[in-house]
């Protein structure tokens, strides 16, 4: 994804039904905070029929791994955004903050 498609992004991934939360700057930017941010961050339900939406939705945006190597093979399906690790953990702490919060 090239960052000149970020405006496409949120509303292309919403009118696709993707069941997502934006985290990060652009979740401080719409709460109020004066930010400079030049991502979007966002955490995905990684059950399989969201998974599709999301694939769909990001069909021609042409999604690729920040820092990965120019021209490294790669292609966006359902097993690609399914997590790695460290998105799980995250989720992980996520869900624990959200548990506190509602206590």
């Amino acid at each position: 994804m090239t960052p000149g498609n970020f405006e496409q992004f949120l509303p292309r991934l919403s009118s696709c039904g993707v069941n997502y939360i934006l985290i990060g700057g652009g979740a401080a930017i719409a709460h109020g905070l004066a930010r400079a941010t030049s991502d979007v961050g966002i955490v995905y339900d990684r059950r399989r029929e969201n998974l599709e939406l999301l694939v769909k939705a990001m069909g021609n945006l042409n999604p690729y791994y920040r820092g990965a190597p120019p021209g490294l093979p790669f292609r966006f399906d359902v097993r690609t955004p399914a997590g790695r690790p460290k998105d799980f953990e995250t989720l992980a702490e996520l869900e624990t903050l959200e548990e506190e919060r509602n206590r």
